[in-house]
């Protein structure tokens, strides 16, 4: 009858212990990586076009470096660029250097003006949007140094 008791105490005790021993579990994660994928382009593929480009934009270095032009009221504007190559589905990640940054100043002997300012907006668009990306486009995400 002791044993019987003892075996009854010790089956009433390990409910708490594997209680006390089980942790919980961590939450698990819905999205996996993707296999490692082959590049589908090959280099030099993708370039900047000049129609897909606004008229103050210069493409030098074999259209691989965009400048702005700004001189003669060139500074005030804003430009804007397309690449060639659109994205269906995924993830995908692309990077943009700020090579120079140029002091633009208006010639002397003028009244001053508005002082144009320095932005960098990225994003993506459909090739059906405008070529400047903003707020109030409806067909684009972007991002800008301003952290708008």
């Amino acid at each position: 009858m002791a044993t019987e008791e003892k075996q009854e105490e010790d089956q009433a005790m390990e409910p708490e212990e594997s209680k006390e021993a089980k942790e919980p579990e961590p939450p698990k994660e819905l999205e996996t990586d993707a296999g490692k994928a082959q590049p589908f382009l090959k280099a030099g593929q993708c370039c900047f076009l000049t129609e897909d480009t606004t008229m103050n934009v210069l493409p030098t270095v074999n259209g691989k470096l965009l400048m702005a032009l700004g001189d003669g009221g060139f500074q005030y504007l804003l430009a804007g660029a397309r690449a060639n190559v659109g994205i269906k589905a995924g993830r995908y990640f692309f990077e943009v250097m700020i090579a120079e940054v140029k002091n633009l100043a208006e010639p002397q002997g003028r009244a001053s003006g508005p002082k144009p300012k320095h932005l960098v907006r990225v994003g993506v668009s459909t090739s059906s949007s405008g070529l400047l990306l903003g707020p109030d486009e409806t067909e684009s995400v972007s991002f800008d140094s301003s952290g708008c």
